[in-house]
């Protein structure tokens, strides 16, 4: 990381002093009169929300004149780009502490301290883990994913908004008329879309639920998942959208990579059957003893969830990484094909035709 930036992280960092005298205390179990800080090393991230950088900060907790020892404390510094998002992101954290409050094996990373004056920043605690995207060696990390999910949507179902897919198929038919091929994305996801027409399938979703924000800490010798987080949860959404589209974001990226080095998805979908068998465990050990199957009793909309992510990516790509809104960049086109082989694709079929006990 560049020099520039760890110099600017030592800037921010006096604005949490507290936290750190704070810690400094809990962990030397000492009066700690200050600290100072020496340096950091940083990670930066870009999201959906702004930009994060996860730091390793060390610096002297002073007792007095003549002694002090160095600490090292992991961080998360969250830069939002708004109040109101920085507020929003705040709510929607302090709901997914409450969420996970019963479940220890699971959770979310907690904002320590805010600073509501530009630059507006959120102090989340560090987490010591894994991206789940960069996480290879863990055996049924797609397991602990899918009950992470599943507790964080809740046993309560409700309605959902047909209204909101409809206009989002409406929309991305529109976009994608110049290419010629509106007619045949318009009747494979019209098809899809039949799949969640009327259901009780509603949740309040994460929005933004995609691999790099579910982080895992694992034991030293690889052998097991020891706590799973799920972070960045300012686009969390409460109302009446399908519980799957958290799922179509999660394995949208991952498929896409696979069909295109493959031209299938086979290692993917099984990730998606190991992902909704954690899901399904949780429903079914909630009071209500829900399972997939009663909330989606005409199969799940994998399909119709997955083409949309990408759909909705391809014009993304469009809009922002090609010079003059070009339709037939080749990234734009594999992201149309992708869509298309999903909702026609058997194997996907038969997963979401899938029972669950």
């Amino acid at each position: 990381m560049s020099d520039d930036l760890e110099q600017g992280v030592l800037q921010i960092l006096p604005l949490f002093k507290t936290y750190f005298l704070e810690t400094a205390g809990r962990i030397s179990n000492a009066p700690i009169k200050n600290v100072e800080f020496v340096e950091s090393q940083s990670s930066s991230y870009r999201g959906r929300g702004g930009t994060l950088l996860i730091s390793d900060v060390t610096y002297n907790a002073i007792i007095d004149e003549d002694s002090f020892f160095p600490l090292t404390t992991k961080i998360a510094i969250k830069f939002a780009q708004s109040l109101k998002s920085a507020i929003k992101e705040m709510k929607n954290s302090m709901l997914l502490e409450n969420k996970y409050s019963s479940h220890p094996s699971f959770g979310t990373p907690r904002i320590l301290f805010a600073s509501t004056n530009e630059p507006i920043i959120l102090l989340y605690e560090g987490v010591d883990g894994i991206n789940y995207d960069e996480c290879t060696v863990v055996p049924n990390k797609a397991y602990y994913a899918g009950k992470l999910l599943a507790i964080l949507h809740g046993a309560n179902v409700q309605p959902v908004d047909d209204l909101l897919y409809q206009n989002y198929v409406r929309k991305i038919v529109q976009y994608f008329a110049m290419t010629g091929m509106e007619k045949e994305i318009s009747l494979a996801m019209g098809e899809a879309f039949n799949r969640i027409k009327g259901l009780s399938s509603g949740a309040v979703i994460h929005s933004d639920f995609h691999q790099s924000n579910v982080m895992l800490t694992i034991s030293a010798d690889i052998s097991e998942v020891l706590k799973v987080y799920v972070i960045d949860p300012e686009f969390m959404t409460s109302g009446h959208y399908d519980r799957m589209e958290d799922v179509g974001t999660f394995f949208g990226n991952q498929a896409l990579i696979e069909f295109g080095q493959t031209g299938a998805v086979s290692s993917t979908l099984n990730d998606i059957h190991i992902f909704l068998r954690g899901y399904n465990e949780f429903l079914a050990n909630s009071p209500m003893k829900l399972s997939l199957n009663k909330i989606y009793p005409k199969g799940l909309p994998l399909a119709f969830f997955i083409a949309l992510w990408s759909l909705l990516d391809a014009l993304d790509f469009v809009m922002t990484r090609t010079e003059g809104n070009s339709m037939d960049h080749p990234d734009v086109v594999v992201r149309i094909n992708f869509a298309l082989f999903c909702l026609r694709d058997e194997e996907l079929e038969r997963l979401s035709q899938m029972k669950f006990s």
